[in-house]
């Protein structure tokens, strides 16, 4: 039996597309977010030089993307492939702007602050309450004052509907995820089938809590109900009964 947490199960995905030769695809979503609504607002503050921390960089870091921003990036993401594959890519680009680290974003301590701390869609991944409270704290404590932390994350609507293979415990807010057995700590028992923690969808509010207690002020909260998260790795089209979207810039102040 493995003592590592349920998510860092992630590492298979990685594994998986760096077998199948899949290339990295940044997240359009993400990069809609951060033009239209953190841009002019973290410019207007940090005009020059941006110092980043992208919690759940994957392969590469969003910025990657964003070749016009003045920024020194620190991705860190808990897979060893993914870290593996965004420093093979670096290399390639020749540019000593980026940087990577292979870390568990819960249990960051880098004795370092950085004005703008961006989740890459790594909250939602997150779905029991004690590991969610270690990473926004640790995401405030790196913040440095004035400084912006901005998520993109699921969130729950009443019209949710998850396909079998999937429960959905409402009280948690938890989509499970049915398993054969895995060797990770997290997992759980329902209806005498096992069941893998997958993603957490939370009430708006909920997460609004959340991010009170760790500390932030919030300046910017947004359910995009027209944009649907997809939960289901295998498939490429959203529908209706997934989760919404929801957008949120916060300051430490």
């Amino acid at each position: 039996m493995f003592d590592q947490p349920y998510y860092y199960n992630y590492d298979l995905t990685y594994r998986l597309m760096k077998k199948n030769a899949e290339e990295l695809v940044p997240s359009f979503s993400l990069i809609d977010f951060y033009n239209k609504e953190l841009r002019f607002r973290i410019k207007e503050i940090f005009p020059h030089r941006l110092s980043v921390l992208e919690l759940g960089c994957g392969q590469g870091s969003l910025f990657n993307a964003l070749p016009e921003e003045n920024a020194e990036v620190l991705g860190v993401d808990l897979s060893t492939t993914a870290i593996e594959e965004a420093k093979k890519s670096q290399r390639s680009l020749g540019t000593n702007s980026f940087s990577y680290l292979c870390a568990d974003a819960c249990l960051l301590n880098l004795n370092q602050k950085f004005q703008f701390v961006f989740d890459a869609h790594t909250l939602h991944c997150l779905c029991y309450s004690e590991e969610r409270a270690k990473y926004l704290k640790s995401a405030y404590e790196h913040t440095a004052d004035s400084g912006f932390f901005a998520l993109e994350t699921m969130v729950a609507h009443k019209r949710m509907d998850f396909e079998e293979g999937y429960y959905f415990r409402e009280e948690e807010g938890v989509l499970y995820k049915e398993v054969d057995d895995e060797p990770y700590v997290g997992l759980r028992t329902f209806y005498g089938r096992r069941y893998m923690p997958l993603r957490s969808i939370r009430r708006s509010h909920e997460i609004e809590e959340e991010l009170f207690k760790a500390g932030f002020k919030i300046v910017f909260f947004m359910v995009l109900s027209g944009y649907k998260v997809i939960y289901d790795e295998k498939r490429v089209k959203a529908l209706q009964g997934d989760p919404d979207l929801l957008r949120v810039i916060c300051r430490k102040i």
